[in-house]
């Protein structure tokens, strides 16, 4: 498995509101875990049929939740 773990630099709040709306899209699915106490966000590509264009499509939708969160 590739996973990458990044944090959005707001509240552990934002990074699980992140996670959440992509999650609820039901197209990407990512992953938290705690590390030094806060909440680091996870992908992990494992399926040898991902493609570039479903890393990218992640990716974007992470930004815009991300963007979403920003907003509040």
């Amino acid at each position: 498995f590739s996973t990458v773990c990044f944090r959005y630099q707001g509240t552990d709040d934002d990074n699980l509101a992140i996670l959440e709306t992509v999650n609820a899209s039901g197209k990407y699915y990512i992953s938290q875990t705690k590390l030094h106490g806060r909440t680091v966000l996870r992908v992990a590509i494992g399926n040898l049929a991902t493609t570039w264009q479903d890393v990218n499509g992640c990716w974007k939708m992470i930004q815009e939740a991300a963007g979403q969160v920003r907003k509040n």
